[in-house]
């Protein structure tokens, strides 16, 4: 056979063995075994609903200022010739301090000066005084020279009658009568004129005294004491300066009692102030409505903040109060908290001269100030003592918190010019079902069934906090709440769940206060 021949039978009886063994294989083994496919769930970390104790918070940030501050004023002119010891800017300086002394030789002159005149005027007073006496002494005998020319003038006319003397006696007789009744006229107006004379010198002498004590009070004008202890913020004069009248020597602030005026957010300070106490059905029904002053909240309005709107009450004044309504169709849950709006709380809460019932809800209210510096952080307690008004370019509302730099802080003295961080606290709730603020999509949360299955629940939120918001509506104790972020997310999704023990702590501890951060 030839080697062409031979190569190719080779070649078909190695094809004809593999077609031979793919028979064998593929008509004698078994097919494979399908397995069902199986769901695969998401790992997804999850909280379990609890009530929880929670203070309501909200924070606000303002410059430290001192309650009363004072300009020491210039009341009279001349040279500085002495200063203070320890007047210099950023010292304190102790009650009845005296910080400058102002020149006072002109005004001991002055002083000296209407003191003399005084002394003058009374010796002028003294000597009216002798004077009428001697007056009244000189009338006394001029009356007795008086009665004896009468007498002389009588007998003078009894002889003229019986021929016995000359009409130039009778006339000289008459003469010496009116003489007498001349000094006794002259002697009687000086006594009328003394009195008045007198009164003008007492006039001049009070004048005069007047004189004196202004020239007392300028001379203690020259010095400069401090009316209460304070820090020196200024001081614009130095040793041997001339100074006016009306100058401003130096300011000084007050470091008994500062304040902060702090700004917040609109609708923050609402929730902090708790439920507003309504009277009784029966004696409403018997006074009837009173209708509110106007530029306030109603409080049908305040009601709205966790209810439904009155009828009659305008949405946007509502929502300018930071007051938010729910939709509609939808009622406020049973633990829901009925919070004023915030235009009512900044107009009842704002005086201090209020009802009781508004400055016991305006006392319910603590404050602590936060002072963040190069990495350590000082806390002082406070108190809100008034709010003021809408800052219109900020928005922001306005809070007052008096500070008492004698209570005890955290080591370190809290003065004027510093940034500081208020953070107000309202009294404490029970009952809250708090989530992370994360944890709130919208209007709903994600929620674990029993079978490990996603649902999407829709929620009204009871109290909103930076951190962390209370919720109500279609939650209860128990529920698992889903923190991890799904994307998608799809209602019966197989999840596996996992507790984080870790954010259920720190929601504990931030719900009372106690953290800032997770």
């Amino acid at each position: 056979m030839r080697p062409e021949h031979r190569r190719w039978l080779v070649l078909a009886a190695f094809i004809g063995l593999g077609w031979a063994v793919f028979a064998l294989l593929h008509y004698s083994s078994t097919p494979p075994k399908r397995r069902p496919p199986q769901d695969r769930g998401r790992p997804v970390r999850v909280l379990e609903l609890k009530p929880l104790p929670v203070v309501p918070r909200a924070t606000g940030y303002g410059v430290v200022t001192a309650q009363r501050n004072w300009q020491a004023v210039a009341q009279v002119s001349g040279a500085i010739v002495e200063l203070g010891e320890g007047v210099e800017v950023g010292r304190i300086v102790q009650e009845g301090t005296r910080l400058f002394r102002i020149d006072p030789g002109n005004y001991r002159l002055e002083q000296s000066r209407t003191q003399a005149t005084v002394q003058a005027v009374r010796a002028q007073i003294e000597e009216l005084k002798i004077r009428e006496t001697s007056t009244r002494n000189s009338l006394e005998v001029e009356k007795k020279a008086l009665e004896l020319a009468r007498k002389e003038l009588d007998r003078t006319l009894a002889l003229y009658e019986n021929d016995l003397t000359s009409m130039a006696q009778v006339e000289t007789a008459e003469r010496g009568l009116l003489t007498a009744e001349k000094a006794v006229r002259q002697l009687e107006n000086t006594l009328l004129e003394l009195p008045a004379s007198r009164r003008v010198l007492e006039a001049q002498l009070a004048q005069q005294q007047a004189g004196v004590e202004g020239a007392r009070i300028d001379l203690g004008r020259t010095e400069v004491v401090a009316p209460f202890t304070m820090r020196i913020r200024e001081v614009n004069v130095s040793l041997h300066q001339a100074v006016s009248t009306g100058q401003i020597l130096l300011v000084g602030d007050g470091i008994d009692v500062l304040e902060v005026p702090a700004r917040l957010p609109i609708g923050s300070v609402g929730p902090l102030l708790g439920r507003r106490t309504r009277p009784a059905q029966g004696s409403q029904e018997a006074s009837g409505p009173t209708p509110p002053p106007e530029g306030t909240a109603t409080a049908s309005t305040a009601e709205g903040a966790s209810g439904t709107p009155a009828p009659e009450a305008p949405t946007a004044d509502i929502r300018a109060a930071g007051a938010e309504s729910p939709p509609e169709g939808k009622t406020p849950s049973a633990g829901s908290e009925k919070m004023p709006s915030e235009g009512s709380a900044a107009g009842s809460e704002g005086s201090s001269s209020g009802t009781p019932a508004r400055r016991s809800r305006l006392s319910s209210l603590s404050a602590l100030i936060h002072l963040r510096q190069q990495g350590r952080h000082s806390t002082w307690p406070g108190t809100v003592r008034r709010f003021e008004g809408v800052d219109p370019t900020t928005r922001t509302q306005g809070v007052v918190v008096e500070i008492d730099p004698r209570q005890p802080g955290s080591g370190r003295r809290l003065s004027t010019g510093l940034h500081v961080e208020v953070e107000l606290r309202g009294p404490e709730r029970e009952g809250c079902l708090a989530v992370p603020r994360s944890a709130l999509r919208r209007d709903e949360v994600w929620v674990v069934d029993a079978e490990n299955r996603l649902q999407r629940r829709a929620v009204e939120p009871e109290l909103v906090q930076e951190k962390f918001v209370c919720l109500g509506g279609a939650v209860a104790p128990g529920d698992l709440v889903v923190l991890t972020d799904l994307s998608p997310a799809v209602d019966g999704m197989l999840l596996v769940p996992r507790r984080d023990e870790t954010a259920a702590a720190w929601l504990a501890e931030i719900t009372r206060g106690e953290a800032d951060e997770p």
